[in-house]
């Protein structure tokens, strides 16, 4: 079975109190919010920020870290003569229907060799979670 959750930053004054909730996603007119359940088995509604949604891709790096809309992906080829680090944006991208590793820039320029790769183009044990667009600088 599908395992449909979602992550956001938490709404606050203070940007160093925005921290990441995990959940069921519920949104309104005005509004969206996070809902998880507590250890003792109550149920948690947490305000968050809309800009900052992402969906779990259902993918787990090679430390078995989840990869959600928006990480950065550090991943690895091995390509004759040795192996290259490339980075990616996860992104999910409507007229496709899916999620896909989306190049980061280089030296303002993008890399068109590996453009929109599907998500499951790497093997697991070739990819890292090193940060997200939120908490890192990415151009775009």
């Amino acid at each position: 079975m599908r395992e449909i959750k979602f992550r956001a930053k938490k709404k606050t004054r203070k940007k160093k109190y925005q921290k990441w909730v995990y959940g069921n996603l519920y949104t309104d007119i005005e509004d969206c919010f996070i809902m998880y359940r507590l250890e003792n088995g109550d149920i948690e509604f947490e305000s968050c920020i809309k800009d900052t949604i992402g969906q779990f891709t259902e993918l787990y790096d090679k430390n078995n870290t989840p990869i959600y809309e928006g990480d950065i992906i550090r991943a690895t080829e091995y390509l004759n003569p040795g192996e290259v680090e490339l980075e990616y944006q996860v992104k999910y991208v409507d007229e496709m229907c899916k999620f896909v590793f989306y190049p980061l820039l280089k030296n303002g320029k993008y890399d068109n060799n590996n453009w929109n790769l599907d998500v499951c183009y790497y093997k697991k044990e070739n990819i890292e979670v090193i940060g997200n667009i939120y908490d890192n600088e990415v151009e775009e």
